[in-house]
């Protein structure tokens, strides 16, 4: 279930512009992998919960920026 993450966090640095953000949709309990990911591959990573308090939506934007 994380394959499409792992692609985009390792590729999408090349597209973005410097002030950039990538803002995915998640599935219930993919944080803390999904963060992983983006921190592994130079961007800074957060969160935003639903009503229910449950991550659904990662935010992030390079190191560099």
């Amino acid at each position: 279930g994380l394959a499409f993450y792992r692609r985009i966090a390792q590729q999408a640095g090349k597209f973005l512009a410097p002030d950039g953000q990538i803002i995915l949709e998640m599935g219930y309990d993919q944080w803390p992998a999904i963060q992983n990911l983006l921190e592994q591959n130079g961007f800074l990573a957060d969160k935003m919960d639903d009503y229910q308090g449950i991550a659904r939506v990662a935010l992030a934007k390079r190191k560099d920026a």
